[in-house]
Formats: structure tokens, C-alpha cells, sequence
């Protein structure tokens, strides 16, 4: 993964890597790693291509075989901060057009809740069929571990050097590792026992 200039767009260079890389792995692993992304949503996601053999199609009789794919578009808004605009926010809803799933992303190091998302996209993502979600870099790197096995060795090796990007750009929360000491200079001694 690439280190160099231009922050958020070097970040949401290596998430399209980071997702493309599953996708070519195994399709299976980016629609597992959507759907981990998608647990508070009715939003489901079919990736890559199903082929079946003597499937009626309408009622134009039984080809042989048939190869479909369904239409979906995910958006992806990347931040360092929450610093989300509406108006950039509605300019990408309003870029979907006749897709049948229709999702926009916004990845940051902190997560906005509902009723900031309602307020962002000002209720155009709805009347649109858009389903906005905002998660975090640490809820797609856990998405991606649960949609890995242990023997995925390759991709566990990626995931791991993306995890490490993400910490030397500072945008995983460290919060979670501080400790908070109360110390003394006069009681040393109890402190110790």
C-alpha cells in the first residue's frame, strides 16, 4: 500500500486496493466483507456472477444456461475528521441512477450517528433509495478478519500491512489502549503493594 502525499486520497486508494484484492481473491470474501459492513441495515449485496443451467427466464422459455449479475453501486466518501459536507454528500446521492441496491459509504476514523447522517444528506438519500452508512476504518479492517479464514494466508498478510497503514496514518482510534494513572509522589509505597 502506498505512503505518499494527499492523505484522504491515498487512504481511499488503499480501501479500493484493500477491497479489490478480495474481489479477485475470491468474490465471496468482498460480498462477506459488505455484508459484515451492512449488519444494521436491510442492505444485502450479491457480488460477482451466478450461472445456473435450465432457469426459466419470464416467459420466454428454458435457455440452456444463463451467467447474471446483479446492478449495484457503492459510493465511498472518505474522511480524516467527520468533516462530511451536505452538499458533497447530496451530490453523490444524486449520482445513482437505476441500480437496484444503492449504498453510500462514509469511511472516517469515527462514525457519525443516524441522526447526523439524516441530517447530512437531508433525508435525499430516502427519497432517492439510497442507504447512507458511516463506519469506521477499524469497522471495515473487522470486517474483512471476520470474512477471512485462518488459511487465507495471503490475504491475512495484506490485511495486516493495511491494518498498519491505517495506524501510521493515525486513523484508527487509540483511545481504547490509554490508560488512565493517578499517581502519587507520597504514597510510592502503598501504590506498590
Amino acid at each position: 500500500f502506498q505512503r505518499y502525499s494527499q492523505p484522504e486520497n491515498v487512504i481511499t486508494n488503499n480501501t479500493l486496493l484493500l477491497l479489490q484484492r478480495l474481489y479477485q481473491y475470491r468474490p465471496r470474501l468482498l460480498q462477506d466483507t459488505l455484508a459484515a459492513l451492512f449488519d444494521d441495515t436491510q442492505t444485502t449485496l450479491s457480488v460477482g456472477v451466478s450461472m445456473n443451467q435450465q432457469v426459466q427466464v419470464g416467459e420466454h422459455g428454458i435457455p440452456d444456461g444463463a451467467l447474471a449479475q446483479d446492478s449495484f453501486r457503492l459510493l465511498i466518501e472518505t474522511k480524516l475528521s467527520k468533516g462530511f459536507g451536505a452538499a458533497q454528500l447530496d451530490r453523490h446521492i444524486r449520482a445513482f441512477r437505476d441500480e437496484k441496491t444503492k449504498v453510500l459509504l462514509l469511511l472516517s476514523p469515527s462514525s457519525l450517528d443516524q441522526t447526523e447522517v439524516d441530517k447530512l444528506t437531508k433525508k435525499a438519500a430516502s427519497e432517492n433509495g439510497v442507504t447512507v452508512l458511516s463506519k469506521t476504518f477499524e469497522d471495515l479492517l473487522a470486517a474483512v478478519a471476520n470474512a477471512l479464514s485462518e488459511r487465507d494466508y495471503e490475504m491475512q498478510d495484506m490485511l495486516a500491512d493495511y491494518r498498519k497503514f491505517c495506524s501510521d496514518e493515525g486513523i484508527l482510534p487509540v483511545w481504547q489502549f490509554w490508560m488512565r494513572a493517578i499517581t502519587a509522589g507520597w504514597t510510592i509505597e502503598q501504590n506498590k503493594r
